[in-house]
């Protein structure tokens, strides 16, 4: 998962996530930083893939959910460029 943010951890580096989808319980999963993206470019913001660990089938497809539904207001807001 990218996870945008203008100070990401360092490649490696473990974190417990916490995301918070509107109208729905908050979701914490530890996670591992797997690639980085340390500047913004033009079209691409600036941020770190995540790779999460051990997560339940609850967790797992309220995660899928909370993306899918993110990736519908991406789609629809589009990208400045």
């Amino acid at each position: 998962m990218f996870l945008r943010t203008s100070t990401p951890l360092a490649r490696g580096a473990r974190a417990v996530v916490k995301l918070t989808p509107t109208g729905h319980p908050d979701i914490h999963a530890k996670a591992t930083v797997v690639w980085l993206r340390e500047t913004e470019e033009r079209t691409h913001p600036a941020g770190m893939g995540l790779r999460f660990e051990s997560l339940d089938s609850d967790t797992l497809g309220r995660l899928r959910q909370m993306i899918s539904q993110q990736q519908q207001t991406q789609v629809k807001a589009g990208w400045a460029g």
